[in-house]
């Protein structure tokens, strides 16, 4: 259909193609002729003595139907996109009209001539075609619903105009682009990568969109920059704002830049510049400008853009391997059997005491042995057991880091009562009779405490059905022959 398309009309709507858009000879030719047809045709008819049913004459009247209005509905279109499109509207709003009004005219009126040429051809069935019509708009309308939500959608953004061809708009942060076409379903964007963006009109007209390019062509950018607390805010301004004006473009805007404080974060005081830029276009080569000055004002002026900062310190690491003096006596005063001491005992304690090592599997001490110390689990984990009468062995408990065995050894000097093993690498502290016997002497109430210790074990033993060789009547209720034995084997006085 000639008009509907405007396959040689630009964009813009260039008043260069006026002269040809209001080429109206032809048009009017063709209407005149086919209204002469239609209202002269029964006349000439009988004129001709055409033979009724002839093809003449029932092909006659119905071709000079068609020809009027399709005639008609080409001048129209010619006329209307001449005169008001691309000369009074502009004119007076001074910007040209979009494509899609003139599109959507043009299908308006080619709309109403075909309308009226199938009322002239099919006035007999006119019902039966308008409701198989109906059903096939309906389907038609069903399959095409986003295409016209696009085409709706394209006549509203005509209307209200967000944007024009030209202006940078942004739909998010990483769509972003110069609007180079509007179609009917469509919005077509150029990036300043050079790729091409095709925007559905509808998704368009329900979403946000930011336009760069009004109501002015300038806007105010930004630049966050992070500086130390040891920067003064005044000097921080007086570099920022130098890096900024030092872009010509930038500087011969109407408006000129500023600083903010923003933030106080770990890297220092955030800083933002805000500067004006001429056009979106250009951002990122100005972007990279101002960049590029504040870096060097910084320079000049001995400061650096902070970064992600851990301040270390470097100093001797402390040993923290436990046969290291220093570290005994805390490990020491953590077993209860010896929080009564003060520091100074712990300390005298540590000293003497040896650190030993067990490799997995290995026995520390074994049932019957002579013994005259007492370990103290520092790491790992170890296992006692106690021969049986048939011969075999068996576990009656386990021993972890701050736990305590071989106390009876130690007090009565009795040979070992348990079998201990190692069920892992073990570190072990082992306390003698000699290195005690100093602090027992000095300390006699702490007998009393060893004595409960040494009973309360018993009688753990004795209910896995342990005996204690040579003290088969060592029970928690007769803890002070416990107690009469320790003195007597530290040579203590009696009570």
């Amino acid at each position: 259909m000639p008009g509907l398309g405007h396959p040689d009309a630009s964009m813009n709507g260039d008043p260069r193609i006026a002269p040809r858009r209001l080429a109206i000879a032809l048009p009017a030719l063709l209407a005149g002729a086919g209204l002469a047809l239609t209202l002269l045709w029964p006349e000439w008819r009988a004129r001709m003595a055409l033979p009724p049913g002839s093809a003449l004459d029932r092909l006659g009247e119905p071709a000079a139907n068609v020809l009027f209005w399709a005639a008609a509905a080409w001048l129209t279109v010619r006329l209307v996109d001449g005169l008001v499109f691309l000369r009074l509207m502009p004119a007076r709003t001074g910007q040209s009209t979009p494509r899609l009004l003139r599109e959507l005219m043009a299908a308006g009126v080619w709309a109403f001539a075909l309308s009226a040429i199938v009322l002239s051809l099919f006035e007999g069935v006119l019902t039966g075609l308008l409701a198989a019509s109906s059903i096939l708009v309906a389907v038609v309308g069903f399959a095409l619903r986003n295409t016209l939500a696009d085409i709706f959608a394209g006549l509203t953004l005509s209307l209200d105009r967000p944007y024009r061809l030209g202006d940078w708009i942004e739909l998010d942060p990483n769509t972003a682009g110069r609007v180079v076409e509007v179609t009917w379903r469509t919005t077509r964007l150029l990036t300043i990568d050079r790729i091409g963006i095709v925007l559905p009109n509808a998704l368009a007209a329900s979403t946000v969109l930011r336009n760069y390019s009004t109501p002015e062509p300038y806007w105010r950018d930004r630049i966050d920059v992070s500086l130390d607390n040891g920067v003064p805010p005044a000097q921080a301004e007086r570099i920022l704002l130098a890096a900024a004006v030092a872009v010509p473009e930038v500087n011969a805007l109407p408006r000129q830049p500023e600083v903010r404080v923003i933030d106080f974060s770990p890297r220092g005081i955030v800083y933002q510049l805000r500067f004006w830029v001429p056009d979106y276009e250009s951002r990122w080569r100005l972007h990279d400008e101002v960049r590029r000055n504040i870096l060097q004002q910084l320079h000049q002026a001995g400061i650096a853009v902070t970064g992600p900062r851990l301040d270390l310190f470097h100093a001797p690491m402390p040993a923290r391997d436990i046969d290291r003096r220093r570290h005994l006596d805390t490990l020491i005063g953590r077993v209860p059997l010896f929080q009564p001491l003060d520091a100074a005992e712990l300390a005298a304690l540590a000293g003497t005491a040896g650190v030993r090592s067990f490799a997995a599997g290995e026995a520390v001490v074994r049932q019957g042995e002579p013994g005259a110390s007492l370990f103290v689990v520092l790491e790992g984990l170890l296992h006692v057991s106690e021969a049986t009468e048939n011969g075999s062995s068996r576990r009656f408990g386990q021993l972890r880091p701050g736990e305590i065995f071989g106390e009876l050894s130690l007090l009565t000097g009795e040979p070992r009562s348990a079998t201990v093993t190692t069920s892992t690498a073990s570190e072990l502290l082992e306390i003698t009779k000699e290195t005690f016997s100093p602090i027992l002497e000095r300390r006699q109430e702490l007998a009393q405490k060893l004595g409960e210790i040494v009973a309360q074990r018993a009688a753990q033993r004795a209910a896995f059905g342990v005996r204690l060789p040579d003290l088969p009547d060592l029970t928690l209720a007769n803890q002070a022959q416990v107690l009469r034995r320790i003195r007597l084997f530290f040579g203590l006085r009696q009570p």
